[in-house]
């Protein structure tokens, strides 16, 4: 099975995008969670210092990546089922 490389640049970008776009959820009163569907970096308000005060779970964002890749090429494949079948129905004529 081949990797489509440009469904897998769109899903690492959108993978990251999420954590800007999707509100942060508490962990306690130490931090904030970041990442959809799975958080995979944690802000604790703690530290002074940003690069200390993150945690980056990479484990965690390469399993959003695979959920994002999987939904786009369901959603790829649905799309080009179903454009096919109207052109068909198109060109018989609507029967």
């Amino acid at each position: 099975m081949s990797v489509n490389t440009k469904v897998l640049n769109y899903s690492l970008w959108i993978s990251l995008i999420t954590m800007i776009i999707f509100p942060g959820s508490p962990e306690g009163v130490k931090g904030i969670k970041y990442g959809f569907p799975i958080s995979f970096i944690t802000y604790y308000h703690q530290d002074r210092w940003l690069i200390r005060g993150v945690n980056l779970n990479i484990l965690n964002y390469f399993i959003n990546t695979l959920i994002i890749y999987a939904l786009l090429l369901i959603i790829i494949k649905l799309y080009s089922k179903f454009s096919k079948r109207n052109v068909r129905q198109d060109k018989d004529g609507g029967l």
